[in-house]
C-alpha cells in the first residue's frame, strides 16, 4: 500500500486540539487545525497551560479553560513530540524537541521546514 497525501484545500479543517472534562466526558473546547494536522502530544500544567506543537515548528501554549492561544514560539523545525515539564531549584521549566520526523510531518511539510534537531527549554513565569 502506498501512503498518499490527501488533497487539502486552503483553510480546510484537518484536525483539532481538543480538551475534555475527564469527569463528565464532555468537550470543554476545540481549536481547529487548518491545512496541516498535528501529531504532537499535549501537556497540561498545574498552572492552567496546555503545551503542544505544530509540524510547521510553532511551540504553543493554550489556556486550559478556553483553548485560547496565550503564547507561541517558532522553533527551527517540525514539532512531533510531547513537551515535558520539570522543576529545578524551585523554578518550573518546559522543554520540547524540534526536528523533522514521522510520516505526517514529512508528508505535509517535508521540504518546507528544515530537518532541524534541537531541544528548546523555557522557564515559566512565577504566579
Amino acid at each position: 500500500m502506498i501512503a498518499r497525501q490527501p488533497n487539502v484545500t486552503p483553510g480546510q479543517v484537518v484536525g483539532y486540539f481538543i480538551a475534555f472534562d475527564p469527569l463528565s466526558g464532555q468537550r470543554k473546547w476545540e481549536v481547529p487545525l487548518t491545512d496541516i494536522p498535528s501529531s504532537a502530544g499535549m501537556l497540561v500544567t498545574g498552572g492552567g497551560l496546555v503545551f503542544s506543537g505544530k509540524p510547521t515548528g510553532e511551540f504553543i501554549a493554550l489556556d486550559e479553560d478556553t483553548g485560547k492561544l496565550v503564547w507561541q514560539f517558532k522553533t527551527g523545525s517540525s514539532i512531533n513530540a510531547t513537551a515535558i515539564t520539570y522543576t529545578h531549584k524551585g523554578r518550573q521549566f518546559v522543554s520540547i524537541a524540534s526536528g523533522m520526523g514521522g510520516t505526517l510531518a514529512r508528508r505535509y511539510v517535508g521540504g518546507k521546514v528544515p530537518t532541524g534537531g534541537s531541544l528548546w527549554t523555557f522557564a515559566l513565569m512565577s504566579e
